[in-house]
């Protein structure tokens, strides 16, 4: 109902190019998912009010290409750098959801990337983590695996990118070649990919330690989380280290759910503000200033299901969050707004910086909650030609209770700087492996006397250009429809 107040028709042209067919449903395609995307971004944008993307969006037309429009909006400092480096368009709505929700055509394993030598001509991609039951699992990959080849063939530095996001990250079927002298096959699959990946407790000296490593915030992974933290709190664990090192983000709801099992049980109990929230002026005036605050609760209906956390809190005194530049959304807001309640230390490295909730809408949905304001034929149209159409908007910028957001604009720094090491010589859970080590010191862990022997770091491998990132690497997502 509020996106109907905000819509608006655009400049158009009437030119078809080639086929008189394909012409007029490229013509209809983008003008009814450009009308789409101006509306929403109008309507819900954080920056909507800052002059630069006003002017962007005043050149916005019918017939522009509506991805690319989106990201030439977004809001940029004075270089042109975006600020905004999340809000995006997508032309397939459903796997961009799946994806959020852990569900995706995959082999089941991630990376980080390294040069071969000094002279960067090649680059190598280390597994830092696979999951379970995952064909890279099956093929044999583990963590600290180096992958050399693709198909047979060497990845130049140069030529990176495409390769590994259309060899290793995207395809059907792959043969890789590692630098151990094995060649495995993987075929990919559509899978849910369980965010909580391991889950432990470490005695440290008469006190109990949990580890839990967590990938993603879906909605899926409430009932495990739960089920984890029942146990944890029947071993008697005081502590947690929580391994966020991976977890790129998700849904806000089981942030939420996840702060009600670790934040004091007075504190959950009573209702206590947990985060607040800054959105544009439309927004905070269309839904009032309660719409702005979270509370922990104990009660979360979720898809259908409700979940009872009370008996899953922790009651935990010490939180040791374990965090890279690959924690992003999610788990920064996580520690956010945990901050004030509980005594949390960082462990690793600067986190990603992702301050920012959004939304995402479907373009045939949209058109369907607007159909009063629309003439029969455009509500057709609409149906027809966005369908599928997904935009995925920033709308609010979220805080602790108290209105900090430590993670802005360029992530946590580390109370505890240890730099993560998939080619140290042990899997993710080892009390061995580097970063897990560190926070298991902090806690008193007793290690033996003697050094134990790990596998060196090949001298020949040095630091490496950016991993490509997902597409919904950075999501925080909010579940309820608008």
């Amino acid at each position: 109902m509020f996106a109907a107040c905000f819509l608006a028709l655009l400049p158009s042209c009437t030119k078809f190019g080639g086929d008189e067919e394909s012409g007029k449903r490229e013509y209809y395609t983008l003008k009814y998912v450009n009308q789409f995307g101006y509306n929403v971004m109008s309507a819900y944008y954080l920056w909507i009010n800052e002059p630069q993307v006003r002017d962007s969006m005043q050149t916005w037309r019918s017939n522009n290409d509506p991805i690319k429009k989106v990201k030439a909006v977004r809001y940029k400092d004075p270089s042109g750098k975006d600020i905004d480096r999340w809000t995006q368009m997508t032309d397939d709505y459903d796997t961009f959801v799946k994806s959020v929700e852990g569900v995706s055509t995959t082999y089941g394993y991630e990376f980080t990337l390294y040069h071969t030598d000094t002279t960067k001509q090649y680059v190598a991609v280390a597994v830092t983590l696979v999951y379970n039951d995952s064909p890279a699992a099956k093929a044999g990959l583990k963590r600290g695996d180096l992958i050399v080849k693709a198909d047979g063939n060497p990845i130049p530095t140069e030529q990176y990118v495409s390769i590994v996001k259309e060899k290793l990250m995207n395809s059907a079927h792959c043969e890789i070649g590692l630098r151990d002298g094995r060649t495995l096959t993987m075929n990919s699959v559509e899978m849910y990919c369980n965010p909580v990946h391991i889950a432990k407790v470490f005695d440290c000296g008469g006190k109990k330690v949990g580890y839990l490593h967590f990938t993603s915030f879906t909605l899926a992974a409430c009932p495990d989380l739960i089920n984890v933290c029942k146990d944890f709190k029947a071993q008697g664990v005081s502590e947690l280290i929580l391994d966020l090192r991976y977890n790129g983000g998700g849904y806000v709801q089981t942030e939420e759910v996840m702060a009600s099992m670790f934040a004091p049980v007075a504190v959950v109990s009573s209702g206590t503000v947990f985060m607040t929230e800054v959105y544009n002026d439309k927004l905070t005036e269309a839904w009032g200033e309660d719409e702005t605050i979270t509370y922990f609760r104990n009660s979360f209906k979720i898809n259908g299901t409700t979940y009872d956390t009370a008996e899953a809190n922790i009651g935990l005194s010490k939180i040791y969050a374990i965090m890279t530049g690959g924690s992003a959304s999610a788990s920064e807001a996580l520690v956010c707004g945990l901050k004030p309640f509980v005594d949390l230390e960082i462990i690793g490295e600067q986190s990603y910086g992702k301050y920012c909730t959004g939304y995402i809408l479907e373009g045939a949905k949209w058109y369907d909650d607007i159909k009063k304001s629309l003439s029969s034929t455009e509500y057709k149209n609409g149906m027809k030609y966005a369908a599928n159409w997904g935009i995925y908007v920033m709308i609010g910028r979220y805080a602790d209770r108290d209105g900090n957001t430590g993670c802005m604009p360029d992530g946590f720094t580390p109370d505890h700087e240890v730099r993560d090491n998939p080619l140290d010589g042990h899997q993710l859970g080892d009390p061995e492996e580097t970063m897990l080590k560190a926070a298991l010191t902090l806690a008193g862990y007793e290690y033996p006397a003697a050094p134990t022997s790990v596998k060196k770091k090949p001298a020949t491998l040095i630091g490496g250009p950016a991993s490509p990132k997902r597409e919904t690497f950075g999501v925080f997502l909010r579940q309820e429809s608008i």
